[in-house]
């Protein structure tokens, strides 16, 4: 279930700094986001192979830090 959160917050957060970034690929927040949608649709597809098991604290980890660096560099495209 937090794998399925994960991603959806993920591709969220790519797909709100693509266009708050004026629709820039080469964008610092799209370049970090991109690659974790990524990882975490391929996670969703190997969640069985790789016996992954994450909790909410991960979670909340994860996202936490993603939002920082989303802030930080939504600060900066202003």
């Amino acid at each position: 279930m937090v794998v399925y959160v994960l991603a959806v917050s993920m591709v969220g957060l790519f797909i709100a700094s693509y266009f708050i970034c004026n629709q820039e690929i080469g964008s610092p927040a799209v370049a970090f986001f991109a690659p974790f949608s990524l990882a975490t649709i391929d996670l969703i597809y190997n969640i069985d192979k790789w016996k992954v098991n994450l909790q909410w604290n991960t979670y909340i980890v994860i996202i936490g830090g993603s939002l920082c660096f989303f802030v930080a560099d939504f600060m900066s495209c202003r």
